[in-house]
C-alpha cells in the first residue's frame, strides 16, 4: 500500500492544507516514513514556481492566506515533486483565470514530458476545450453512460 501511495496521487479540488506557510505543506510529505529515500528540493520547487508566474517569496505565504487557486498550486507542487506515476486530477484549474490555467496545464504537461511513458494523468474536468487539449484519450460521463 505505500508503494502505491506513491505512485498515484489523488488531487482534490479544494484541498486541505494544515497550519503554517507554503513551504511547510510543500515539505511535510518528506517527513513521513514512506516518503521514500527523497528530500524536499527548494531549488526545484522554486523553477517551478517561476513556470507559474510566482518567485520565491510565494513559499513564505501563510496558508490561511491562499486563494482556492493558490491552494490547488500548493497542491499540485506537493504532488509533483513525490514524483508519482499518476496524477488524478479533479477540476485542477476550477479556480484559475485564463492565464493560470495555461500555466498549470503547461506544468503538467512539462512534467508529464520529463518521463515519457513513465507517467499519465486522469484529469477530470467540465472545460470541453481544455480536456481536449490535455487529453490522448477523451472519455465522456453522458446521461449516466460512458461515451468515448
Amino acid at each position: 500500500m505505500p508503494q502505491f501511495r506513491r505512485s498515484v496521487i489523488y488531487l482534490h479540488q479544494r484541498p486541505v492544507l494544515l497550519e503554517g506557510n507554503v513551504e511547510t505543506s510543500l515539505n511535510l510529505p518528506f517527513q513521513f516514513r514512506q516518503s521514500g529515500r527523497s528530500e524536499f528540493d527548494r531549488e526545484r520547487i522554486v523553477d517551478l514556481l517561476s513556470k507559474l508566474g510566482l518567485d520565491a517569496t510565494f513559499l513564505e505565504k501563510a496558508n490561511r492566506d491562499l486563494s482556492g487557486g493558490e491552494s490547488q498550486i500548493v497542491a499540485l507542487l506537493r504532488a509533483i515533486q513525490l514524483e508519482p506515476a499518476v496524477l488524478l486530477l479533479d477540476e485542477p484549474t476550477a479556480a484559475f483565470d485564463t492565464l493560470a490555467t495555461a500555466a498549470v496545464e503547461t506544468l503538467v504537461e512539462t512534467w508529464l514530458n520529463e518521463s515519457p511513458g513513465g507517467r499519465a494523468t486522469v484529469w477530470v474536468g467540465h472545460d470541453r476545450a481544455q480536456t481536449q487539449r490535455m487529453a490522448d484519450k477523451l472519455l465522456r460521463l453522458e446521461q449516466g453512460g460512458l461515451q468515448e
